[in-house]
């Protein structure tokens, strides 16, 4: 399948650039004080969930501090200048992008699977882009839609662990959500 032009500039999808209440953009280094503050704005149900345990203002300003930024990307549902939901793609010096994990915070929206989807889809564009050959998810067990990604994408997920890893295909544009269903990443690899 051939990707549309458009779809291969952008990471981003089509109908969320053209929305003014909200939008989805790359969050620059520059602006990594956003990520900060928006990780600092999260409840201690919305921390666990994000970081896989209980996380401290002190967990979060370390994490941060320890991140690789030459491995380090992000994008965020955004309305003005404040992060609605963020998903990022961390690789490392030892990795680089080939097997990045993938981090996803999509907290109190009511549109959240929607989100979740278009966030998904951007970061595997992002993955595949950078030369990923999977992503590895961490879910916690509340979160179902781990375990059904990696199943529907021919991912592996460890019910023990609650971690998945997913291949980065490269048919991304048949990423799409199946008419009548709730949204969700639909990927062919």
């Amino acid at each position: 399948m051939t990707m549309h032009p458009d779809l291969a500039r952008s990471p981003l999808p089509r109908q969320a650039q053209a929305s003014a209440a909200a939008r989805y953009a790359e969050i620059p280094y520059a602006q990594k004080h956003t990520i900060l503050d928006y990780f600092l704005s999260l409840n201690p149900r919305e921390r666990c969930i994000r970081f896989g345990a209980g996380a401290s203002d002190g967990y979060i300003y370390r994490y941060l501090a320890g991140v690789d930024w030459r491995y380090y990307c992000a994008f965020a549902r955004q309305r003005n200048a404040n992060i609605l939901a963020l998903v990022e793609l961390v690789g490392d010096s030892e990795t680089a992008w080939r097997r990045p994990k993938l981090a996803i915070s999509v907290i109190g929206m009511r549109d959240a699977e929607l989100v979740r989807a278009e966030l998904l889809q951007i970061a595997f564009f992002a993955a595949n882009a950078r030369g990923a050959a999977e992503v590895v998810i961490a879910g916690e067990p509340a979160e179902d839609w781990v375990q059904a990604l990696a199943a529907e994408i021919g991912g592996t997920f460890d019910s023990a662990t609650g971690i998945a890893v997913i291949p980065v295909g490269d048919d991304l544009g048949a990423c799409r959500p199946h008419a009548g269903e709730a949204p969700a990443l639909r990927c062919v690899p």
